[in-house]
């Protein structure tokens, strides 16, 4: 049942980086938690999600006639464990753990696999980071139908998230859009060559996307060349001493510029002295570095395109503007995947009964035909047709009394006048009755079309 599904943690909107980090589970002992959770008397299943933005531990409650409580009880083990474990002592920080449970829970992982709870929407690394996660309890055995059946329908709605919504259209981080903002000068990167200037992680990153849209000539260039060396070694690019320059970045197409110098890098004189060497030939230059690396000035000269970090956080802003907008469409879709996951699971709960229902009538029906064919066999030449007819009217009223023999006796003996009224309900809708109220006889317009059942 869906009902007994859970999932407590805490995330950037509760909780700060310090509590977070307190909170967290590393790789290497990541499997040793989900055991001791996953050994808790009233958890049967369970997923560890544990990022920089979030922490969370998704879980399964046995099914009884005292589920709610039992829930409860669940949730309640994991939170002390949890508290236990990390050794939180304030009452602040165990009061960030927020937890949510059944249709609830749903609705939480399919908005945090769809990049809807994330510091920034749309985001794409939550859908890898939440399959990681999935992964990672299912080879250790501690996942089961509730949570599989949950996470596969999640990674289906975010797929339709992102399909059928502009929720992950435009880059959200600064060097993300540092190629979108390359990408507008030039078609494509796949002959053009791309200058670092800094061997710092936002380079990294930039370079990382520009990879991806299909550079595959990089040159990194920084004051300490080891530092360049061992940033080159991460992108399979070429590093190159600090001297050279002024002459990569005379050859370069895209220079994406983060030092921590305090001075301008690529003043307005040498870049103007660059162009005409390079005959104008167009160069996007993305300064992230505060202070600037690149003069303002350089933004004036033919042929160069100048962004800074004020033009980056212009863009980000935007399109994160255009992403909030998104999320309204991609909101309504995940409630409307959380409804039909709810009545699908509840659903299931019926498929036993409908299984053990048809199983029974099955075998009245052979048991039955068996006797019918064994007095067929029986009967004798001189009036086979006669006994014949009568062997199958005698094999349906058989069946239609063993079959309806319990039914009919709870309509008949219910405990009480509600009960009774539910039942007759239920049996109307099952069977599809039309019952005359005035005379209290049931119709029927397919009797007259029915010899046996006139006979009957």
């Amino acid at each position: 049942m869906l009902v007994n599904l859970f999932v407590i943690g805490v995330s950037w909107h509760n909780a700060s980086v310090s509590v977070r980090e307190k909170m967290a589970f590393s790789k290497k002992e990541t499997p040793d938690i989900l055991q001791a959770i996953i050994s808790l008397p009233l958890v049967k299943e369970t997923v560890i999600l544990s990022t920089c933005n979030r922490v969370e531990i998704y879980g399964v409650a046995p099914v009884d006639e005292l589920s709610d409580r039992t829930l409860y009880q669940a949730c309640q083990q994991v939170r002390d464990f949890w508290i236990d474990s990390r050794c939180l002592d304030t009452v602040d920080d165990q009061q960030c753990l927020v937890e949510k449970t059944g249709k609830d829970a749903i609705h939480h992982l399919f908005r945090v696999v769809s990049s809807l709870d994330s510091m920034v929407i749309g985001e794409a690394q939550i859908l890898g980071q939440v399959k990681h996660a999935y992964t990672t309890a299912l080879n250790h055995g501690v996942v089961g139908s509730v949570l599989g059946q949950s996470m596969s329908r999640a990674f289906s709605v975010a797929k339709k998230v992102r399909t059928e919504t502009r929720i992950t259209q435009g880059a959200a981080n600064v060097s993300s859009i540092a190629v979108e903002l390359a990408g507008r000068v030039f078609d494509h990167f796949s002959n053009k060559t791309i200058l670092l200037l800094g061997a710092g992680k936002m380079n990294t990153l930039a370079a990382k996307h520009l990879r991806s849209a299909g550079v595959t000539d990089i040159v990194v260039i920084n004051r300490s060349l080891s530092k360049a060396q061992l940033i080159a070694d991460e992108i399979s690019a070429k590093a190159c001493p600090w001297e050279s320059l002024e002459d990569n970045l005379g050859t370069a197409d895209v220079m994406i510029s983060s030092t921590a110098s305090k001075d301008y890098v690529v003043s307005s004189h040498l870049m103007t002295s660059l162009m005409k060497q390079r005959q104008y030939r167009p160069i996007v230059i993305v300064d992230i570095a505060v202070p600037r690396d690149v003069d303002p000035d350089v933004g004036n000269i033919s042929g160069v395109y100048l962004f800074d970090i004020d033009d980056l956080k212009k863009a980000v802003d935007q399109n994160i503007k255009e992403r909030q907008l998104q999320a309204e469409d991609a909101e309504c879709l995940v409630n409307e995947k959380t409804n039909q996951f709810e009545t699908w699971w509840h659903a299931q709960d019926v498929i036993p009964v409908i299984k053990s229902l048809r199983l029974r009538i099955q075998q009245t029906a052979t048991n039955e035909a068996e006797i019918a064919l064994r007095d067929i066999r029986s009967l004798t030449n001189s009036d086979t047709s006669k006994n014949l007819e009568t062997v199958v009217y005698s094999l349906t009223d058989r069946i239609v009394n063993k079959v309806l023999h319990t039914p009919m006796n709870a309509l008949k003996h219910s405990e009480d006048n509600l009960q009774t009224i539910t039942l007759a309900e239920a049996t109307k809708r099952l069977f599809d009755l039309s019952i005359d109220t005035e005379h209290g006889t049931a119709i029927s317009e397919n009797t007259q079309d029915n010899p046996i059942r006139k006979k009957i």
